[in-house]
């Protein structure tokens, strides 16, 4: 397929190329000067014209940027090669990201990449920046050599020996070494004895592409070591290739087999049959060239055969010197770098994978066949403005608030030092020139402006370099909204809603605007203090209330500063159970929060990891009745030691503590059996499924699944026990009849307890009985008060929607606030426009939906739209939310 038939592809191209952008480096630049008018190609006090189609609303990025991007390849091939020298693997390059391609390692890859870092030290004369990633490449290249990744004949072993030649040219080149001279002989010696003959209509598809390939690297490889037989082998071997292209031109888009495509064949017959009869090939190709794509199909790997397109219609315009061909090549390369979503330098080998997947052969393909290649057409200066990095134009901000400007920078062409002159018009004006070295973005952060006034203002940034030939780049333009003067809002508190004191408190402010994850401002008062004011820019808000232990947090939800003066009340009270999350680092904490959240009961967590052991000498801890303990993945010191002695002294609470390997590091230890009423009997049984004791009050008739996604899905090492004195084994292993994972106890002053030998966090609720159904067997039985934070609640000036935590996972909350009483209901609908779920709530109330249909089963993730009914009527009023599984 010829250029022309790549107008066919718009919309697919412009997916590729203008979804991503460049990350964000920070380099070392010059400090910001006035411009001369050597720089500029225009006078100081001009502004330049910019055309509607040059500005940009949203940042782009330079896909041009090859010398940059080739850097970044370098670094990502360095990150997949095995370092560690006691492994087998050692010096071999993984394939990709992710456990199943990282335990992939082959000689191919590693191939490659020595010739990607080869390239590296030549263009950048730094031999030695990678130099040892070289060496210990070619050490596991001899230990798994080239020729013997596969059978005589057999094609992966003819697709290594290419590489090996490859990675052997560049590598004597780059370093005038030859001691890996053999290494290439052996290559081309076991291309040129089983090469097999490629017949017209054989069956095998991938041959032909493998000896396409054999016969291009062996001939530059013979022209290399000046070897007549070596170029003779290639040129009968590009024959018998080009003689089954002919005999279906189809081979040329519709061959994508393995990792290659019709572009490698072709590549092939052009670098052997092309150098000894040019001008008879040239015309063969043209009228061929017709026929092979320049984007491949959707297909596992498609992006390699892309740069094996590439890579034949590069060779094609060094052969016939069409234009059209080398625009084919940088606009396949460019679609490639646009994939770079993480900016790491890695490509995935597949169209469409997740930036965390990437692989490195494809990586080195894109570095080698594509960027490398295309040094020569960069100009000297391709200066571009590539993003404003902060302040963010997706949120307002305030009149009097200083505005600090950070743009990124960069030079995609050829010179390894240039003076970008940048300049903003609009609601700031400001001229400066920063000296750019290398080829990675730069961040210029220029003075702070401070909006005067309210309203919607656009700042346009551009570059207008003299030697820069395309201005297609050169500018952006933004928009920022200003709103009027600062508000001021003041809080009330009181403890129990009696006046009966004033705990210290924080109040964390989140805009519901914005980033609600994002702390919008943030204050203290000293215990004591009745009242503190804040200023909040006109909006709305929610306000976390966070007291001194022991007094719960309170969430004032969505209100609207509409008046100077806005009064919020706030009750704390003392809850009744402490949480303590003695996790390595709290990331299991919300399975407890959200089974808790669900049945309305209020808690404080204490969070070991930040603040230490349980604070048992506070007087605070008088007013707990339940004490939840969870030691998530610990394997050392699972219960602190001075959490254990107040646990073995306290009598009057009833305790929940759960934890996987708590026997294991205490089976010897008197708290097992004193504390927790048991003595162990296995250390893992890895069993997954647990069922309740026949008649137990406590967990009778249910049961516990241990293992899935729903859960934390960490249970390695579930200890079995045996229930001691007058505890009573409550939950068994299914398989273990006689093994219990829960035990249950009570004291003499009634309280009671409850011990898990796993963690309560693994239950995946998949089968058998979910967390939530697991809090309320137990709460229940100790006996907990059911006690909910008393709701404060504002008099809304406005109809409010809100919903938090958006996205989200296991649940949402909803919220509809109007001045106006009466019921409200809330319809649920998918992108397909099917109502899924219903959901009501009464004023100023939330509701939580669980992401699950009517009939109560789980909705796959995706996008859902809300709307609300007030009173039986519509408010004309969307949310859209995103459920991630």
């Amino acid at each position: 397929m010829s250029f022309n038939r790549l107008l066919q592809f718009p919309i697919l191209l412009l997916l590729i190329i203008f979804t991503i952008f460049i990350n964000s480096s920070v380099h070392a630049t010059r400090a910001p000067t006035l411009p001369t008018n050597q720089v500029w190609s225009d006078p100081l006090d001009s502004y330049a014209p910019i055309r509607p189609d040059d500005i940009h609303r949203f940042p782009r990025r330079d896909l041009a940027n090859y010398i940059g991007q080739l850097e970044r390849t370098c670094l990502f091939l360095d990150s997949m090669q095995e370092h560690d020298e006691e492994d087998q693997n050692f010096g071999g390059l993984h394939e990709g990201e992710g456990n199943r391609l990282w335990g992939i390692v082959e000689t191919d890859n590693t191939q490659e990449s020595i010739r990607v870092w080869c390239e590296y030290a030549s263009f950048f004369e730094d031999p030695d920046r990678f130099r040892q990633n070289v060496d210990d490449a070619w050490t596991y290249c001899d230990s798994f050599p080239a020729w013997d990744e596969g059978p005589d004949g057999e094609m992966y072993g003819l697709h290594n020996s290419g590489w090996g030649l490859i990675a052997e040219m560049g590598f004597r080149t780059t370093y005038q070494d030859t001691s890996r001279r053999w290494y290439g002989i052996n290559c081309a010696d076991h291309l040129v004895e089983h090469t097999p003959e490629i017949e017209v209509d054989m069956e095998d598809h991938l041959m032909p592409l493998v000896a396409g390939w054999a016969a291009g690297t062996l001939y530059e490889y013979g022209v290399f070591e000046d070897n007549e037989e070596y170029r003779e082998a290639a040129v009968r071997i590009g024959e018998e290739v080009k003689a089954w292209i002919d005999g279906d031109l189809n081979h040329l888009h519709a061959n994508e087999i393995w990792a290659l495509s019709g572009g490698t064949a072709m590549w092939g017959v052009l670098k052997s049959v092309g150098q000894v009869d040019s001008a008879g090939t040239a015309d063969w190709a043209i009228e061929a060239l017709e026929e092979m794509d320049v984007f491949a199909g959707r297909g596992n790997w498609n992006n390699s055969w892309n740069i094996w397109y590439s890579h034949a219609w590069l060779e094609a315009y060094r052969l016939i010197g069409d234009d059209d061909y080398q625009a084919n090549v940088i606009t396949i390369v460019d679609s490639l770098v646009a994939q770079d979503g993480d900016h790491d330098g890695g490509i995935s080998a597949t169209g469409g994978n997740p930036d965390d997947r990437d692989e490195s052969w494809v990586s080195a393909y894109t570095a080698w066949m594509g960027l490398r290649q295309l040094f020569d057409v960069l100009p000297e200066v391709n200066a571009s403005v590539v993003e404003l990095t902060a302040p963010s134009s997706d949120r307002p901000y305030p009149v009097g608030s200083p505005l600090e400007f950070t743009f990124q920078l960069v030079n995609a062409g050829y010179a390894e030092e240039a003076d970008i002159p940048l300049r903003l018009r609009g609601m700031f004006r400001f001229d400066t020139t920063v000296t750019v070295h290398g080829w990675q973005p730069v961040n210029v952060t220029l003075p702070a402006w401070t909006p005067e006034e309210a309203g919607n203002f656009t700042l346009t940034a551009y570059t207008n370099h003299r030697d820069d030939p395309d201005h297609s780049d050169d500018t952006l333009s933004i928009s920022y909204e200003i709103r009027d003067t600062w508000r001021t809002v003041f809080y009330s508190r009181s403890f129990g809603g009696q006046n009966r004191g004033y705990p210290a408190c924080r109040f964390d402010i989140y805009s519901l605007e914005f980033d609600q994850d994002e702390l919008f401002a943030s204050a203290s008062v000293d215990s004591g203090e009745r009242d503190i004011a804040l200023q909040l820019m006109l909006g709305s808000y929610k306000v976390g209330l966070i007291p001194d232990f022991p007094f719960a947090l309170q969430i004032v939800d969505s209100f609207h500063n509409v008046a100077e003066y806005q009064n919020v009340e706030g009750n704390f009270y003392h809850p009744q159970i402490l949480l303590v999350d003695h996790h390595l680092d709290s990331s299991y904490v919300h399975y407890y929060e959200d089974a808790m959240n669900d049945l309305g009961y209020d808690f404080y967590r204490w969070s070991s990891y930040e603040f230490g052991e349980i604070p048992s000498a506070h007087p605070g801890m008088d007013g707990f009745n339940t004490i939840i303990y969870f030691t998530g993945d610990r394997i050392e010191e699972t219960i602190l030691e001075e959490d254990r002695d107040y646990l073995s002294q306290v009598e009057d609470k009833n305790l929940f503590i759960t934890g996987q390997n708590i026997v294991d590091e205490f089976a010897e230890d008197n708290f097992l059996r004193d504390v927790l009423h048991c003595e162990r009997l296995s250390d893992d049984l890895r069993a997954g499924m647990l069922e309740g004791v026949q008649g137990d009050e406590l967990f009778d008739g249910m049961s516990m699944l241990l293992i899935g996604n729903q859960g934390a899905n960490n249970q390695n090492s579930p200890a079995g026990i045996r229930a001691v004195g007058d505890a009573v084994g409550s939950l068994m292993y299914r398989n273990y009849p006689d093994t219990a994972a829960a035990v249950r106890w009570e004291n003499e002053s009634g309280s009671k307890g409850v011990f898990f030998s796993f963690g309560f966090e693994g239950i995946s609720g998949q089968a058998g009985n979910s967390r939530t159904d697991v809090v309320t067997a137990i709460l229940s039985w100790f006996g907990t008060p059911y006690e909910v934070k008393p709701e404060t609640e504002l008099l809304p000036t406005s109809t409010q929607i809100s919903a938090y935590p958006n996205p989200f996972n296991s649940s949402i909350t909803i919220r509809f606030v109007s001045p106006q009483a009466g019921a409200w209901n809330a319809s649920i609908y998918d992108l397909t426009g099917r109502k899924v779920s219903t959901l009501t709530g009464n004023l100023s109330k939330s509701v939580i939906w669980k992401g699950v249909n009517r009939n109560g089963l789980p909705l796959p993730s995706g996008m859902y739209y809300v709307t609300f009914e007030h009173n039986e009527v519509n408010v004309g009023r969307g949310l859209k939310i995103i459920l991630l599984r």
